[in-house]
């Protein structure tokens, strides 16, 4: 009885062995994975990103002064892609897994907190514009959509470059961020915490 209670211990303990393993090689794929979404997601945030920030540039040029017919049908058409942008945007940003992301965690939370907040600020402008019934803004809401542009910018030209994560530009967007979002020093704060 004793050589087959051992072959049975050693055999369970082969299998729990290879049962582990399998379980490691599927939990490892299944990061690389979400880190290779999270990378896809980055792109199309800085191409959604870079349309944004040209529609916003013609939102603007158009924003101030009397406005003639053709100009109110080009400020209304490039908002229209300025928020349809955004919300491509809050949908790449809704796929990103940052706690998959190794000792840059921070970084990536940082990042889609940022963006999360671009969008809920495009889309306060936008439930403005519609309460109203023009597209009016006041001097400080240009200095914060001025803001958007350059957060999506910066974003473009630092993955034009080959930086492909977030750690190396978000920093440059903070002092952007903090026109746009009063309390983004605090969350700052919060977010080292990690």
């Amino acid at each position: 009885m004793k050589p087959k209670s051992s072959n049975i211990l050693v055999l369970s303990l082969i299998v729990s062995i290879i049962f582990n393993i399998y379980v490691y090689h599927i939990y490892n794929h299944k990061i690389t994975q979400n880190q290779s979404i999270n990378q896809n997601s980055l792109w199309e945030i800085s191409v959604y990103g870079e349309s944004l920030a040209n529609s916003l540039h013609i939102f603007l040029d158009h924003s101030n002064g009397d406005l003639n017919q053709h100009m109110e049908i080009d400020l209304y058409n490039s908002w229209r892609v300025v928020i349809g942008a955004s919300r491509s945007i809050n949908g790449c940003l809704n796929r990103i897994r940052p706690y998959e992301m190794d000792q840059n965690v921070p970084k990536w939370i940082l990042f889609q907190y940022s963006l999360l907040r671009v969008d809920m600020f495009l889309h306060s402008m936008n439930l403005k514009f519609l309460r109203n019934g023009d597209y009016s803004i006041t001097s400080e809401e240009r200095q914060q959509l001025e803001s958007v542009i350059k957060v999506y910018e910066t974003i473009r030209d630092e993955y034009k470059s080959e930086s492909n994560s977030p750690v190396s530009f978000i920093d440059l967007l903070s002092e952007q961020m903090m026109i746009i979002d009063e309390h983004y020093t605090n969350t700052i704060e919060v977010i080292k915490g990690f």
